[in-house]
């Protein structure tokens, strides 16, 4: 008799056990749904736009930058072409206020054929670099007498127009060029070196090209040669449909680079400190990004590699810094 009582003792616990159980489901299932009632019946948080102005090819960086640091909870990212309403602005060139983000090296590409490379080595148009011995540098000054001082040069050379912003950077290339790798100090040195740059402008053998041609070759001939960025070669490449080894990289004797800087507002701040964020899988996300996207950064010791299509890529040559007041400066000044 007295199991049979025990036996409905516990069968009592357990109903009680089962009750409770199925009122804290009920209760919590209650709870979650007034909790997403409040999430549908809540508003929105109105996000701060950015208005960034900045190259193409930048534009999916900052698009990145925005969702891997979780700017995006609080930010958005709008593109504009007008200066005076952005808040984030990329400025290129020689001198800019702002922040220094990228540069890419200015550099001669040809074309990728084993026989114009063995051709001009000959020729010591290409010529053992002071860097790296197992490295060609491309004596650019020897094209340029070539070309004042003989009627027949069969060479075309492509450069970055006067209104490009690239301008200043490559004047101040060919000034380091012609004076055999120095700056020119002011007076006859510079007066010579300006001089012949003019009559190389002047020839026949000398035609500006802008970015935006440069990115839809399909090509360089034989004697063809085009300055351009680094950055600017890879989105090239990515647009070619040439085959395999058609673009050659050589690296003047004295290399001079592009810049790219960043200048804000304080809404703008937001996106440029978040350049420099550390995630949970990537330090400096911002500029690993960047450098993902073919230009150096202060974080970067050389960029990726492109194509098969692109032969004489390195990491070492031979850089200048450009004086802050250079000729072209001191032109615009007296305009």
């Amino acid at each position: 008799m007295w199991k049979l009582k025990r036996f409905f003792k516990k069968s009592e616990h357990k109903k009680y056990a089962c009750w409770a159980v199925a009122v804290i489901v009920g209760l919590l299932f209650v709870l979650i749904g007034r909790v997403n009632e409040a999430k549908l019946n809540q508003v929105p948080k109105e996000k701060t736009t950015i208005y960034v102005k900045a190259p193409e090819d930048m534009k999916s960086v900052f698009k990145d930058v925005i969702i891997k640091t979780s700017l995006n909870k609080d930010y958005e990212i709008e593109f504009t072409n007008e200066e005076n309403k952005a808040n984030f602005t990329v400025k290129e060139g020689l001198k800019n206020d702002g922040e220094l983000i990228a540069y890419s090296p200015i550099i001669a590409v040809f074309n990728g054929s084993d026989e114009t490379f063995n051709e001009y080595k000959e020729k010591e148009l290409f010529v053992k670099s002071d860097i790296n011995n197992s490295d060609y540098d491309f004596d650019f000054k020897k094209v340029i007498d070539e070309i004042l001082f003989s009627q027949n040069s069969e060479f075309k050379i492509y450069y970055p127009s006067q209104n490009s912003t690239m301008w200043d950077e490559f004047y101040s290339f060919l000034l380091f060029t012609v004076n055999d790798g120095y700056y020119p100090k002011e007076g006859t040195d510079m007066e010579e070196a300006v001089k012949n740059i003019e009559d190389f402008f002047n020839s026949r053998n000398a035609e500006p090209i802008d970015s935006t041609n440069i990115r839809i070759m399909n090509g360089i001939s034989k004697n063809s040669i085009y300055f351009m960025t680094y950055a600017d070669l890879a989105h090239l490449d990515k647009n070619s449909s040439q085959k395999e080894n058609s673009f050659r990289i050589m690296y003047p004797k004295t290399v001079v680079y592009h810049n790219y800087y960043a200048k804000f507002d304080e809404i703008g701040l937001n996106l440029y400190n978040a350049l420099g964020k550390t995630t949970w899988i990537q330090e400096n996300v911002g500029y690993y990004y960047l450098e993902k996207q073919y230009y150096n950064t202060k974080y970067s010791f050389g960029v990726p590699n492109m194509s098969t299509n692109i032969q004489g890529e390195r990491t070492q040559f031979n850089s200048a810094e450009i004086p802050i007041k250079t000729t072209t400066n001191i032109l615009k000044e007296e305009e």
